[in-house]
């Protein structure tokens, strides 16, 4: 964590520490963007060990049946969901995909990305946070209760509450 006292010392500002920040963390520790699916098996082999089962997962995670989710955060998994801030990192997979996202904050260690469909309940999505924020995210980890949808065409990332995204009439956009 850096302080204001390192800022003196370093005889920096604020502005020049965020773009030195944007321009080395990808480096150190570049984003990583992996289907539910995946991040669930692998925990389930860690845990399980040799007992865990790969047909058990096999249909229970099908896209048909369940909101095609991913998990973005960097390669140690650790303080990643600032990959969210990482140039280009949501462009690409929006683009690889052809899909808006909705970015549901995990914690600070990660956030999902859900592919827009006009269909999708954005209230529910956020009910699903703050369950998830008050029930199973220790308050120090907690990133915000709040739903986001990043729009590939502008590259902008702009909040949403309830039905309808700040500064716009809905979500028909």
């Amino acid at each position: 964590m850096i302080h204001n006292k390192h800022i003196k010392v370093w005889h920096v500002d604020v502005n020049t520490l965020y773009e030195l920040a944007g321009i080395n963390t990808p480096k150190l520790l570049p984003a990583n963007i992996k289907s539910m699916a995946e991040v669930m098996k692998e925990i389930a082999k860690e845990h399980m060990g040799n007992e865990w089962g790969n047909a058990f997962f096999e249909g229970l995670l099908d896209e048909p049946k369940f909101l095609p989710q991913y998990v973005l955060t960097n390669c140690q998994g650790i303080k990643g969901a600032a990959a969210v801030l990482y140039k280009g990192v949501l462009k690409t997979f929006a683009d690889k995909i052809g899909s808006d996202l909705f970015i549901l904050p995990s914690s600070v260690h990660e956030v999902i990305l859900v592919p827009y469909e006009d269909s999708m309940n954005v209230i529910e999505l956020e009910a699903i946070v703050k369950a998830i924020n008050l029930s199973e995210v220790p308050d120090e980890d907690v990133l915000s209760d709040h739903v986001y949808l990043y729009n590939r065409k502008t590259d902008q990332v702009i909040i949403v509450f309830g039905e309808s995204i700040e500064g716009e009439g809905g979500l028909g956009y």
